[in-house]
Order: C-alpha cells, then structure tokens, then sequence
C-alpha cells in the first residue's frame, strides 16, 4: 500500500510519499503560493517586447502574467477599453510557483474544482477529461449539464468539464456540484469587486488533498499524520476515495519522524553523495544548467579474473544505480537536462539494455522524463519536465 506521512521537520510542513517503504516523492504544505490560489492583482508594467505584465498581488516580489494568458481578464476597475494597461485591476490565478530566479506565473483564466467538474469563465459547454473513457452513462451527464447552462444557469458565462471522477458520481450529484460551482465564482467575483484589494482571494485545496485526489480512486492509499490541523483538513474535506486509510499518531514516546526516519530522508535529499547497496555510490551536483551524476564503485570490488565477470559486474552496479537515478529525480524534483556518467562498458550492447532498463524505471515518474540517447562519450542524457520547485528550492540552505 502506497503511504503518505505528513509531519514537521525543521519548522516546515513536509510530506513524504512511500511505495514499497520506499520514499520517493517530498513536498511542502505550508507555502505561502500554491498553484490554483486566486489574487486580486495591480498591473504594475507591460512589457511589450517579451509580450509580458507584471503584477502586484500583495508578496514580495511582483509575478508574471503572459499577454497570452490574459485573455478577457476579470477587471475590478472601470475600463472604457478592453486592452490591458497599467494601473488595472485584475482577477488572476496562480499557474506556476516561482522557480529559481523567475517569479510565479499567472493566468487571467480563472477556474475551479470540484470533485467530478473543473469550470472555467474561458470556456464554452461541456467538455471531457482526456483521462475519462466515453460512455452512454457520461454522454448523460453532458447532456444534464448542457440543459442546465441553458436553463438554470443561462446566465453563467463559462462552462464545465466532466473530471475523471465524474464517472463515479450520480446524474444528480454531478448538476448539484456545477449549481455549486458557478455560484462560488460568482461569490469570488463579487468580493473580489467589492474590495478591490491586492492580495489573496481564495485559498486553493491543500497540496496534500490535491496529492490525494491525484491518485486513483481505487489505489490504496495509507496516510498518516502527527498534525491535528491536517488530520482534520482531510478528515473533513469531501474527498471521492475509496481506499483511504487516515490516521492520527499521536506521541507515545517515539516521533512519528522518528518512525519513519523523516529527517535521514531529508538530509539524503540534500547530500552529495548516495551510498548503493552493493558499495557503490552516486554523486549528484547541480549546475546552472544542468544535474551532473557520476556513477562510481566506490567500496564495490570488481572482479578481474575475465573481461566477462568484470562487464557482469559492472552491469549489476549499473543497474543498480540506474534504479536508484530514477528514485533520486522524483525524491529531489529535479528538471532539465540530466547527465549521468554511468561506470564503462567494454560491450556497447551492454549499454543499450542498461539504457532500456532506465526507460522501465522512469516510467511509473509523476513527471515527464525522458532517456535521450547516450553521447560519443557514453554519457546518457534525461530530460525531465520541470513542475514545482525542487528539493534544494523548497527547503534553503539556511534552513537545513
């Protein structure tokens, strides 16, 4: 059973993601931005020439907001033109957490979620998840839903989409969570108006009931906690869950970091070096523009006696630390391009099924991440998908 511990570690709320009793995933629940939380924003500057804006939500330091992703922004001040100009008042939506030196990315777009529908005031209709199979039961619900904009919520300028959990839900509690739905943006809307102040006008979901709701319905899912805040949160949140075992620890003389060695994961997170089992070991560095790995053997002995028990043996330490790389891009969240200088074969072929090897491990990423090819040098390149902030990014330096 896959497991989620959630617990504070030096002073932050972290969440450790298990499979196999193998941690694999760390991430922040107390940011101060997360993605989906909807400001009320003052349009500092356009800069025409990188087709971009920047506005003031109330933080430190002002987000970017692409001319592209500001379609038919929601304005809370009096416009006579339907251009964007400095000095305007908008409604916005956060896309995309500050990373390194580029600050959080914004949309114009606004929606929200629900457990089996998303609405958004862009879209028109009713629309499908990709993820949801077409069936005579959904082709219902499309149908109840366009009734009801053409009925009930004729005057609602956006539309829906059916999320994959839609298929699980009845007929009714679909049309009830879309009534729900339109009229919290309406409520956003209006108090967004009312006020006109820059700074925070709604709270997306916590990132660990979004962790939640991320995984499938029907996937078990243990979670533990030692925060009471959170076991309530989720306690009391409506989460469409089959499988969800929640519990509370509560200190019996032992942590629960202690339990599940939280703070030795961490610093694993952070350390240069990541001892392998057989002996061998890896050496992450990040760069400016690139994560360098080295493969070592380190206290591994490889055997001399034939050139074929010396490539078996460096194909089982490879192996190893290629399952291990896989394990490391998802605890660290690193992105970009990744090169790794795995230990020199004699037989080309050896590095080919090595190669495939990676591509099976990296399969099951929660990101998009790629094995390219290997270089003249035999350095196989990765490229993985940046989303969200890495490791090294959540926690600073300071802090450890």
């Amino acid at each position: 059973m896959d497991k989620l511990v959630i617990s504070r570690i030096k002073n932050r709320l972290l969440a450790f993601s298990f499979k196999d009793d193998e941690c694999n995933k760390i991430f922040a629940c107390d940011n101060e931005l997360e993605i989906g939380d909807v400001y009320v924003g003052y349009v500092q500057n356009i800069v025409d020439s990188i087709k971009a804006s920047f506005i003031d939500i109330g933080l430190a330091e002002n987000a970017y907001l692409a001319l592209k992703d500001a379609k038919e922004p929601i304005y809370l001040n009096p416009k006579n033109n339907d251009k964007l100009n400095q000095g305007d008042i908008i409604l916005v939506q956060v896309l995309k957490s500050a990373i390194k030196s580029k600050p959080a990315s914004l949309t114009s777009e606004i929606s929200l979620e629900g457990n089996y529908l998303v609405t958004n005031l862009s879209m028109k209709g009713v629309l499908l998840s990709k993820k949801l199979k077409k069936s005579q039961d959904i082709g219902q619900k499309k149908d109840d839903l366009e009734k009801l904009l053409g009925q009930e919520l004729s005057g609602f300028k956006g539309g829906f989409i059916l999320r994959t959990n839609s298929e699980f839900a009845t007929r009714q509690e679909i049309l009830d969570e879309a009534l729900s739905l339109a009229k919290r943006l309406k409520e956003l809307q209006e108090g967004a108006m009312s006020h006109r102040k820059k700074g925070l006008a709604l709270k997306a979901k916590a990132s660990y009931i979004k962790e939640i709701e991320s995984r499938g319905r029907m996937q078990a899912l243990s979670l533990i906690t030692d925060i009471p805040k959170v076991y309530k949160e989720i306690e009391e949140a409506n989460i469409v869950r089959d499988k969800l075992d929640l519990r509370y620890y509560e200190k019996n003389g032992i942590e629960l970091k202690s339990i599940y060695s939280l703070e030795k994961i961490l610093e694993e997170g952070f350390s240069k070096r990541v001892w392998l089992k057989c002996g061998a070991y890896l050496v992450i560095e990040k760069t400016e523009a690139m994560t360098v790995i080295d493969v070592n053997s380190g206290k591994c002995v490889i055997q001399k006696k034939s050139p074929d028990a010396k490539e078996k043996a460096i194909y089982k330490i490879n192996l190893e630390a290629a399952r291990e790389i896989a394990r490391q891009l998802k605890l660290r969240n690193l992105s970009g391009m990744i090169m790794v200088d795995f230990i020199n074969f004699e037989n080309k072929e050896n590095l080919i099924e090595l190669m495939t090897q990676l591509r099976s491990y990296v399969k099951d990423d929660y990101v998009k991440t790629e094995v390219i090819d290997a270089t003249a040098l035999n350095i196989v390149e990765i490229t993985r998908q940046r989303k969200d902030r890495s490791l090294d990014e959540i926690i600073k330096q300071e802090e450890r």
